[in-house]
């Protein structure tokens, strides 16, 4: 088990909502949602095979990427990682207010399936350099369609089903904290952590944490508060 604290948990665990945006949101979606591309090392995005087997421009007039979806990838419920869940994330980020980057899905006219959904072709208006960006932390579109409140309710209370190494088993509102454990069901290498914790600590605590080990890494708010203490 590893304990991290972080400053606050946010109100939601959309990453592609303005209100929820945080560092906690950010990490959930890193560890839970699937993306067909990745941030290394060097700060690079990198495509991620687990996800998808190839991403790229095929053609230019109109401007089409086309991404070929791992045959494997699939939520831990069961359901596969589809076409439906690009479609569900171009149609949010279009239509409802107070998403995080919607410039990019704005550009998108069309967004195909093929090979039993296995196969996705997005076409642009226009050329889009940064397509590689878009289609990150994707969500559960067979979750969501069908959720109270859909795109806000759905990810309220966590995010319902994972499509990464982790899912999410608690989030206590109460005592602060958000408890992951292994996915089971994820396809590829398995985490070696059993659970994951997110743990909300103010500055004095968490460097008392830190200190006597109760806590292994630590996630400070960019504050002078805490800096003395730690």
């Amino acid at each position: 088990r590893l304990v991290v604290g972080v400053g606050d948990l946010p109100p939601g665990f959309n990453p592609h909502l303005l209100a929820d945006r945080s560092p906690v949101t950010t990490a959930l979606a890193t560890l839970v949602l699937p993306s067909p591309f990745k941030v290394a090392s060097d700060g690079t995005l990198q495509l991620d095979p687990t996800i998808v087997s190839s991403a790229r421009v095929v053609d230019s007039a109109p401007f089409t990427v086309s991404y070929e979806v791992n045959l494997e990838a699939s939520w831990s419920d069961n359901a596969p990682v589809a076409a439906e869940d690009f479609v569900c994330l171009w149609q949010q980020m279009r239509g409802q207010p107070g998403a995080s980057g919607a410039a990019g899905y704005q550009l998108i006219t069309d967004v195909r399936s093929r090979a039993g959904g296995k196969a996705v072709d997005v076409v642009f208006s226009q050329p889009y350099p940064a397509w590689q960006q878009l289609f990150s932390g994707l969500l559960p579109a067979h979750l969501l369609k069908d959720a109270p409140g859909s795109w806000v309710g759905a990810t309220a209370g966590g995010l319902p089903t994972s499509g990464g190494p982790f899912k999410v088993s608690t989030v206590d509102r109460g005592r602060g904290e958000i408890v992951l454990t292994r996915n089971d069901a994820y396809w590829d290498t398995p985490t070696v952590l059993d659970q994951l914790v997110l743990r909300r600590l103010g500055p004095s605590s968490l460097a008392a944490g830190l200190a006597t080990g109760d806590v292994d890494r630590g996630r400070p708010p960019a504050d002078e508060a805490g800096r003395p203490a730690l």
